[in-house]
């Protein structure tokens, strides 16, 4: 090859060609990543625009540490996915302690799979052409199982033009997108990025053709699996009439409708239903609500509002006002609205180190106080029914809730109840209040609304509190707040067909079945060695991996390991996404035995190989 000049495009073409007839292709390197090909052409650029995943091959001794770090530090950098490392063992007369020890040091600086060591054979001689006991050698000493895992992962059934925009799509995201609760200077620099194209019930597609098990119902809001065909006709049933109209001076037959359901199976009391557009719209409206109400009964000393350790209501500032996880909320702090702070029972790491099932829920004892303290300078308190969600999955503890809706109707103090993660099924009843038989003043409601398909929210109340904003038009007693979208007839539309399939499939029944089912999966985690609590109620559950089990001591910040389970997770074929060390599952409804078993075997696996292995 001397003298002669390579053409990338050629070998390009040449590997499509090999693509389209064998059903693998393998392309060995010439030399390092950063080995030039011809002028201004790197070997991995070829890498690159091939769209080929890598496994890195290197010796095992003196200096591979520095080799071997490098080369997926530029492989990293430029977005390409490495299945593992594969090291060399040079001959025995040569093996010592760096030959012993690279391997572990490598794995865990290079935080990449180590597929295996292959030690020095003398019958293998690539001048002679002989590979004696390779194949030998190859089963005996490589842990082949991730790598074919990881190789039908990564593989892509797509042509080489789709494939390149794929990679194109990944590119234009990294330049121009901002995530949300996302570090996208860790974004940017990732290996490869999920670029989700389609949905078929509980499955994921992406833009490379690799399907994944959606283990958290596309974040909380998935209830009948993707693409369900009752809500996607109701939805191009709207769209041949109108696809927006506002509320405002103006109603529409979907907003109606939905709105009469809403209120015909939600809890006792509740009789209005005011429309936005997501979870935290909602508290905002409720929030509001409650303030302008107590107002307008000349109880204007009212304007506090109390709210739970841990809890999350939402990213709008009066949502944060009242929120309780520091992490998300503090630097707004000099924004935000005085708001007073109740503990809440977070049993597992209990400050009174008391047992749940015998303390008597002490840790109310605080709410009481501040309500003889205070009842009459507070207008409401916000509260997510059963289940904190956000804060870790935290599950109240039986009689919680309807303690607090007690202790609020003695004080007099409104209750704002935020379903917006546990309402539509979630926890094996409709609504999560249910369970305690607890009517709130204020219902807020979200996520599965529309069965996950449209933005929607709705924030329900009394009409003790709806006559309390009316009067002549001159009083000005109206409820100034409205959203552009408020009401969507597309998002009502899907709402109601969501509520139509609750009703058809018995979808309560299949949730109590299907949460016995996972409460018997989980029980099989208690033996990983890092898992210190699992919680769950219905079809949601949190485990939290502790650094030491006895002493339930937590690992440190920087070290990720929730993000490194859920990055486990995902080469197995299963999309989760942890609250820091928690661990979230919370499937579509619809999930099935067989699923919600491949759910669980992949939390387990991918958690004892981030923490044991």
């Amino acid at each position: 090859l001397e003298g002669l000049e390579i053409e990338p495009e050629r070998i390009i073409k040449a590997s499509q060609w090999m693509e389209e007839h064998y059903s693998y292709l393998v392309i060995e390197g010439a030399g390092g990543v950063l080995v030039p090909i011809c002028r201004n052409y790197f070997m991995i650029d070829l890498i690159k625009e091939l769209g080929f995943p890598v496994v890195v091959v290197a010796r095992a001794s003196l200096g591979t540490i520095n080799h071997t770090l490098l080369t997926l530090e530029a492989l990293r950098s430029r977005q390409i996915k490495v299945l593992g490392v594969v090291l060399n063992q040079p001959t025995p007369s040569q093996s010592g302690i760096c030959e012993q020890t690279n391997p572990e040091v490598i794995q865990s600086l290079g935080q990449v799979d180590l597929l295996g060591v292959l030690p020095h054979s003398p019958a293998i001689s690539l001048e002679k052409g002989e590979v004696g006991n390779l194949e030998e050698l190859v089963q005996k000493h490589l842990d082949l199982e991730p790598l074919i895992r990881a190789l039908e992962r990564a593989s892509s059934p797509l042509p080489y033009s789709q494939r390149r925009r794929s990679a194109l799509l990944k590119e234009l995201d990294r330049r121009y997108l901002w995530h949300p609760f996302t570090q996208m200077q860790e974004w940017t620099r990732g290996e490869d990025l999920l670029v989700i194209e389609r949905g078929d019930g509980v499955y994921l597609e992406d833009s490379d053709g690799r399907r994944y098990l959606d283990g958290v119902a596309s974040l909380w809001t998935n209830v009948h699996g993707h693409r369900k065909r009752e809500i996607d006709q109701a939805i191009e049933d709207q769209l041949t009439r109108i696809g927006h109209s506002t509320l405002l001076g103006l109603t529409h037959a979907p907003a109606i409708e939905l709105a009469e359901r809403l209120i015909k199976i939600a809890p006792a009391g509740l009789s209005r239903v005011f429309y936005s557009d997501n979870g935290a719209t909602a508290c905002e409206i409720a929030l509001k609500m409650a303030f302008q109400y107590w107002q307008q009964q000349g109880e204007v000393e009212r304007a506090s509002f109390v709210y739970f350790e841990n809890s999350y209501h939402g990213d709008t500032l009066g949502a944060v006002s009242v929120g309780g996880i520091d992490l998300f909320h503090r630097l707004y702090k000099p924004l935000l609205f005085q708001a007073v702070r109740s503990p809440s029972p977070y049993c597992y790491r209990c400050p009174r180190q008391l047992d749940p099932l015998s303390c008597g829920l002490r840790c109310l004892d605080d709410l009481e106080r501040i309500f003889q303290e205070q009842a009459d300078r507070i207008c409401a308190l916000i509260i997510e029914p059963c289940v904190q969600g956000a804060g870790g999955m935290l599950v109240a503890p039986s009689g919680f809730l309807r303690r607090v809706r007690d202790l609020c109707d003695q004080y007099q103090v409104l209750m704002i109840a935020d379903e917006v993660a546990v309402g539509f099924g979630r926890t094996g009843k409709m609504f999560a209040c249910e369970h305690e038989d607890v009517q709130p003043d204020i219902l807020c409601l979200a996520k599965g609304i529309t069965g996950g398909y449209l933005p929607l929210a709705a924030t329900l109340t009394t009409e003790r509190i709806y006559a309390g904003f009316l009067g002549d038009y001159s009083q000005k007693r109206t409820f100034f707040h409205g959203h552009t979208y408020t009401g969507n007839p597309l998002a009502c539309r899907a709402a109601l067909a969501n509520l139509d399939i609750f009703d058809r499939e018995r979808v309560i029944e299949r949730v109590q079945e299907r949460s016995r089912q996972l409460a018997e999966g989980l029980g099989r985690l208690w033996e990983l060695e890092h898992v210190g609590d699992i919680r769950q109620k219905g079809l949601l559950a949190g485990i939290e991996l502790v650094r030491d089990k006895a002493s339930r001591d937590a690992y440190k910040f920087e070290e990720k390991i929730g993000i490194r389970v859920i990055q486990k997770a995902r080469t197995m074929g299963v999309i989760l996404r942890p609250l820091g060390d928690v661990i979230v599952l919370m499937p579509p409804l619809s999930i099935s035995a067989r699923e919600l078993d491949e759910l669980v075997s992949v939390t387990f696996e991918a958690i004892r190989q981030v923490t044991e292995v």
